[in-house]
C-alpha cells in the first residue's frame, strides 16, 4: 500500500491484484495497471514508475497509464531468481531481494542488472541468498539486508558483511541472530537492532561494533521507538513496554497508568508495535489502540466496541492531519486533531498482506 496520489492509496491484494482507494471516501476503482493475481510487491520510483512483481514471475516496470517499460526474469536472462521477497529504491538503482538468488540490482538507464550472491570460498560475498528485507537511507552508503535465516547484512559499496551470533558481550556480531525491530534516531548513524531472545542490540557502522546489553538478555524486543534523550521505549514480546536507558542498558517499567498496556501484552497472544507519529507522542498498536502522550504520561485509547482490529494493527505512515494502519481486513485513518478512528477500507473476504 503506497500513495498514488494526494487521496487515492494504491493498494495491493495477492488474490485481487491492485485497486486505487480513495482516502476521503472509501471507494475503490481500478488501476491503470494490469490486474494481475498474486501480486506480492509494488514499488513507485523517483521518476513515477511503477515496479511490480508476481510470484514467480520476476519484475514488470509500469508506466503511470499502465504501459509496460521493461520486464525482468530469468527466462531473459536479466534476473537470477523469479520468487522476489521485497524491493527498494536507493541512488536510482532498484533493488529486489529474491528467495534464492541473492540481491539483484537493477540499473534502469541501462537495462543492465548487477547480482549480489553467496559465492562458496569467497568471503566478501552474500553469505546467504534468501534476503527478506532491505533498508536504505537518502545520503548514506549502507544497505542493511534481513535474511532468511542468516542474520543481519551489511552492504557498503563492492563490500558486502554479514553479522551473526557471537558470544554475549563480543562486539564483532549479534547477541542473536534472528532479528526483530530496527530503529535509528534522526540525526544519529547508530542503529538499534531488537532481537529474538537476544534483548537489544546497538550497531555503529563507522567502528563495525556491537553494543549487547544484559540486562534485556533473554527477551524478545518486537518495537523501539525513541522516548528521550536518555531512554527508548521497546516492546517486550508477553511482557509489555518498558523504558530502555541508552546509556545503562538497563530498563524499568511503564508506569501505573500502563497497566492496560501490559495486560494486552501479557495475554492478547500478540506483541505491541510502536510508531511515533507525533513529536509529543506514541502509537500503541495492537488488538487495541492506544496512544501515550510523553510529556503527561498519560495513555488514551483510542479504539473503541465498534473498532474490531483484525489481528494487530500495524502503521503504514503518516501526513500532516492524519496517521494510516491496516490490519489483515481493514485501512484506518487517526485523524490528528481529533484521535477518531476512521475506516477508510474494508475487504471482508481476503487479507491484506503488504502496506
Amino acid at each position: 500500500m503506497m500513495p498514488w496520489d494526494t487521496h487515492t492509496l494504491l493498494c495491493i491484494s495477492q488474490w485481487q491484484g491492485i485497486t486505487l482507494v480513495d482516502t476521503r471516501n472509501g471507494e475503490r476503482r481500478p488501476s491503470p495497471l494490469p490486474n494481475e493475481r498474486e501480486i506480492t510487491h509494488v514499488l513507485i520510483d523517483h521518476n513515477e514508475n511503477i515496479w511490480a512483481t508476481s510470484y514467480n514471475r520476476g519484475i514488470t516496470c509500469f508506466d503511470r497509464q499502465g504501459n509496460i517499460h521493461a520486464t525482468y526474469n530469468t527466462e531473459n536472462r536479466k534476473l537470477s531468481h523469479n520468487v522476489i521477497l521485497c524491493l527498494s529504491e536507493h541512488k536510482g538503482k532498484i533493488w529486489a531481494g529474491t528467495d534464492g538468488g541473492g540481491i539483484n540490482i537493477i540499473h534502469p538507464q541501462t537495462d543492465s542488472v548487477t547480482i549480489l550472491k553467496h559465492l562458496p570460498g569467497d568471503k566478501n560475498s552474500l553469505p546467504i541468498n534468501s534476503i527478506q528485507c532491505l533498508f536504505q537511507r537518502d545520503g548514506q552508503e549502507d544497505t542493511w539486508a534481513g535474511s532468511v535465516k542468516g542474520g543481519l547484512i551489511n552492504i557498503r559499496h563492492s563490500i558486502v558483511r554479514s553479522y551473526s551470533d557471537v558470544p554475549l558481550g563480543y562486539t564483532n556480531g549479534l547477541s542473536e541472530k534472528a532479528i526483530l525491530s530496527f530503529f535509528q534516531e534522526p540525526g544519529s548513524d547508530e542503529i538499534w537492532i531488537g532481537t529474538d531472545g537476544g534483548g537489544v542490540n546497538r550497531f555503529n557502522p563507522k567502528t563495525k561494533q556491537f553494543v549487547h546489553y544484559p540486562a534485556t538478555y533473554g527477551e524478545k524486543v518486537v518495537s523501539l521507538c525513541r522516548y528521550s534523550q536518555q531512554e527508548l521505549l521497546i516492546s517486550l514480546f508477553s511482557k509489555g513496554v518498558f523504558f530502555f536507558n541508552k546509556h545503562t542498558g538497563q530498563i524499568r517499567p511503564f508506569k501505573e497508568d500502563g497497566t492496560v498496556i501490559n495486560q494486552i501484552a501479557l495475554y492478547g497472544r500478540k506483541g505491541i508495535n510502536l510508531y511515533q507519529d507525533e513529536t509529543e507522542s506514541v502509537l500503541l498498536l495492537s488488538s487495541k489502540i492506544h496512544r501515550y502522550y510523553l510529556n503527561t504520561g498519560r495513555i488514551q485509547q483510542l479504539s473503541d466496541n465498534q473498532t474490531s482490529i483484525e489481528g494487530q494493527a500495524i502503521p503504514i505512515g503518516f501526513d500532516s492531519q492524519k496517521t494510516y494502519l491496516y490490519d489483515l481486513k481493514h485501512i484506518y485513518a487517526i485523524d490528528h486533531q481529533t484521535n477518531k478512528i476512521e475506516v477508510i477500507y474494508i475487504n471482508s473476504s481476503l487479507k491484506i498482506r503488504q502496506a
